[in-house]
This record gives C-alpha cells, sequence and structure tokens, in this order.
C-alpha cells in the first residue's frame, strides 16, 4: 500500500502497472448511517492532494456511496449519497484530473451508470449487491484502448433460488431498481486511450 493517510485509516492508494487504484472510506464520521456519506477534512485533502499528483495517471476510485444517485424508482434521501458539498468537491477534482476514468459505488444495491458534465471523461458506475436480487457481481476489464463494466449473475441453483425469492422485496418494485433500467447500466465498454497501463504478471 503506497500513500496511506498519516492516521493509517480512511484512505488508501496502490500503483498496478501504471493503473493508480484509490480507495475511500466515505462513512469516516459520526453518524447512524441514515445520513449522507461522508469524507473525513484529512481524507478528503489527502484524495485531493493525490490526484494533482499525476492529474493524467489512469485512474479508478472505490468509494462506498455514490457521488449522485439519478433516476431511482424509490424517493431518494440523503442516506443514499455522498454529502452534496463534499461529492461537489470531488466531482471539481475529477474535472482537473484527466486521468480518472472510473468511480464505482455500491450503496444503493442497483446497477447504475451516470455520466456528469462537470466531469464527463468519468463514468460513476453503481453496482448491485451479491446479497440479492439480481444476485450478481461485476467486472472490471481493462484494455489498452478503453475498459468494459459488465455484470454477471450467480449461476448456482441455490443462488439463483434465492434470487427469485428476493425480487419481491419492496413490493416487488426492487427488480426495477436493482437490476438497471437499461443494458447499458450494468454492461458497457467505453473507449479511451489505456495503452500506459501494462499487464502486471502473477
Amino acid at each position: 500500500m503506497e500513500n496511506p493517510l498519516p492516521s493509517g485509516r480512511g484512505a488508501f492508494k496502490r500503483d498496478v502497472g501504471g493503473l493508480r487504484i484509490v480507495g475511500l472510506d466515505t462513512y469516516e464520521k459520526h453518524g447512524n448511517g441514515g445520513d449522507a456519506g461522508g469524507l473525513g477534512a484529512e481524507q478528503l485533502s489527502w484524495f485531493r492532494s493525490r490526484l494533482k499528483e499525476h492529474k493524467d495517471q489512469p485512474t479508478v476510485v472505490f468509494g462506498h456511496h455514490p457521488l449522485t444517485v439519478r433516476g431511482s424508482v424509490f424517493p431518494v434521501t440523503p442516506g443514499q449519497r455522498l454529502n452534496r458539498a463534499q461529492a461537489r468537491s470531488i466531482l471539481e477534482a475529477y474535472a482537473a484530473a484527466p486521468g480518472v476514468f472510473l468511480h464505482h459505488a455500491g450503496h444503493t444495491h442497483r446497477n447504475k451508470r451516470t455520466v456528469l458534465q462537470q466531469a464527463p471523461h468519468v463514468v460513476l458506475q453503481e453496482v448491485s449487491a451479491v446479497k440479492e436480487y439480481p444476485g450478481g457481481f461485476t467486472l472490471l476489464r481493462i484494455h489498452s484502448g478503453g475498459f468494459a463494466v459488465n455484470f454477471y449473475k450467480a449461476t448456482h441453483p441455490a443462488a439463483r433460488a434465492w434470487g427469485e425469492r428476493s425480487r419481491w422485496v419492496a413490493g416487488g418494485l426492487w427488480p426495477h431498481h436493482a437490476l438497471g433500467r437499461s443494458v447499458a447500466d450494468r454492461n458497457g465498454v467505453t473507449v479511451r486511450d489505456l495503452s500506459g497501463i501494462r499487464r502486471v504478471s502473477r
């Protein structure tokens, strides 16, 4: 692990074959979990500084809360996303860091792809949970000419059975929320020059 916070918690950065991977704790605060996510002041400052260091380096950011929640079938509450002011601050940092290409979040338990005009080079990808319908996982594949995000359903009969049982959550509305409103919300290819990333042998 490289460049952790001085306190040793809250975030990390790792470089793998030219790819910068940043992880954020998006609930580094006091609260009951029902309010908006939030980064600690030290963590946010550290994160913005890391992006400024190598603005053009290909970068993926992982955080639990999404920066925005759009197109939800349910009423959107503050607890579903990151604090608005901090989300704006992060988008401003992304706008100044052309190397960032993906921000990954899972808090909403849905597949959703969003691109905002403030940082159009960054895909904001929400992913569904394994524990309930649609019962699967998302893979990120990076190539020299871009990247692909693909959702896969679990195939074991027990997992399939649980998926069918849990699809009736929220009065049967859960599939409309979790699977993704369109195929593009869970499967997509983005063309981008990522030739600076090299394969790392295991």
